[in-house]
């Protein structure tokens, strides 16, 4: 069983349509952790939650209509390796599992045709921010939160720099037309 997974590495290329839709060769490579983390070999019951993994990264992806090619392995007992071509309708809306990891480093991507020209875009997604109810709390107070927050922060950097050793994301995307301009 997987305890946790950190993707290592992303590579997509896009083939886009004028309307947004259009196909994703998606590969990933996906680190397990835990329990292969503690020396524990290739199984028949890690192939079966080898299974459970590409199973979630199919079904847990969103935004895409169907998948095709799909192929994965072991990769030195340690990683997986994922590859499929994902089709959808509307770019804006895929979303890639990834084992489980949020990757939100430019993941809004969009597609919009005016004009007969075509202008893809790519953002950070925006995420909600938390307000924290202040009425009655002293400056010393406040500071204080203040400095539990960034505490915080620091032991989450910590530990995710440990666990995700390398983090790589590769985009490319096929237009239709001719490049006019940046």
């Amino acid at each position: 069983m997987f305890l946790l997974s950190g993707c290592i590495q992303n590579t997509q290329l896009f083939t886009l349509n004028p309307n947004g839709s259009g196909k994703v060769v998606h590969e990933a490579i996906l680190q397990p952790l835990l329990p292969l983390a503690i020396g524990s070999n290739v199984s028949s019951d890690s192939e079966k939650s080898l299974k459970n993994l590409i199973k979630n990264e199919l079904e847990k992806s969103s935004g895409i209509d169907a998948w095709s090619d799909v192929s994965y392995k072991w990769i030195d007992q340690q990683k997986v390796f994922f590859k499929a071509t994902a089709y959808f309708k509307d770019i804006s809306q895929i979303k890639f599992y990834n084992g489980g990891t949020d990757i939100s480093l430019f993941n809004k991507i969009s597609l919009k045709n005016e004009n007969n020209e075509i202008f893809l875009e790519i953002e950070n997604e925006k995420t909600s921010s938390k307000k924290v109810e202040i009425q009655g709390l002293t400056e010393d107070e406040i500071n204080q939160q203040i400095q539990q927050k960034k505490a915080e922060y620091q032991k989450t950097k910590l530990l995710l720099a440990s666990a995700i050793p390398s983090f790589k994301i590769d985009r490319t995307f096929q237009l239709p037309g001719k490049f006019k301009d940046s």
